[in-house]
């Protein structure tokens, strides 16, 4: 988890999220600004799109990125062991296997250590040890290097139903499904990792941006965050939202989650 090269500043995050379908509409966004630790030609967040829990699981999509405003192209890589100086672009598959020991172990007995941690569904911890990390690291390639010092902003647009995290010891995080029996609205749990289930960020404890929540749902709904309750604003009915929205602002100064 987390990715080096640049500093986390402050992180917009802009939900437009229809409690009903539980799902992430058109406008649905982040920037993050971050300050460049040395020259970027290319950087990455962390961001699961997919799971192997099904409905549980999220199923997003990234619209469209952006670097200081202007286009930037993406795609998604299988994160790599820490310090691996090849990064997500190690040609070698050793580099990007799952395990909960060190060194790997598994098929060929990998000596290097583990990049990720498995995602077990079943009761044995080990099961998954030497297979492939899920593509969860987006990496981004700006049109221009950035340089060292150089603060930046990334947008990414995105949309699709957020999800929950597996852990290695069976457990799960992130973005939970309300159990009322409606079944619409959602709560998050994001410690550890569970963030990057919902949202891409730079999913390391040391990454403490500070926040701005603006968190457009359905009018008959409430949206909270941490930090103080700015403003509240009501929106007409549109094709999203049939029968009116609510935008809600909460601007948080540090946080250890991103909710």
């Amino acid at each position: 988890m987390g990715n080096g090269g640049y500093r986390s500043l402050h992180t917009e995050v802009h939900l437009v999220y229809d409690a009903r379908s539980n799902r992430f509409l058109r406008g649905n966004h982040v920037v993050l600004t971050d300050r460049a630790t040395q020259c970027l030609s290319e950087l990455s967040l962390d961001f699961e799109r997919t799971s192997v829990l099904g409905r549980r699981g999220p199923d997003l999509t990234v619209r469209s990125v952006r670097v200081d405003g202007r286009p930037a192209s993406f795609r998604f890589a299988r994160p790599a062991y820490p310090g691996d100086p090849n990064g997500p672009d190690d040609p070698d598959p050793l580099a990007h296997q799952a395990s909960q020991v060190t060194p790997v172990g598994g098929p060929g007995h990998n000596p290097l250590p583990p990049a990720c941690s498995p995602q077990v569904t079943g009761t044995d911890v080990n099961a998954q040890d030497g297979q492939p990390c899920p593509a969860s690291k987006l990496v981004i390639t700006p049109l221009q290097p950035l340089r060292k010092g150089h603060v930046f902003q990334v947008e990414v647009a995105y949309t699709g139903r957020p999800g929950v995290h597996l852990d290695g010891d069976g457990t799960t995080e992130g973005w939970f499904r309300s159990d009322h029996p409606k079944g619409d609205g959602g709560f998050v749990t994001t410690e550890p990792v569970g963030t990057e289930d919902w949202m891409p960020l730079n999913n390391h404890p040391s990454a403490k941006p500070t926040y701005d929540f603006h968190e457009t749902v359905n009018r008959s709904r409430t949206a909270i965050a941490n930090g103080r309750l700015l403003s509240v604003r009501t929106h007409p009915h549109d094709r999203r939202f049939p029968h009116g929205s609510r935008t809600f602002h909460w601007p948080f100064s540090n946080s250890t989650s991103a909710w």
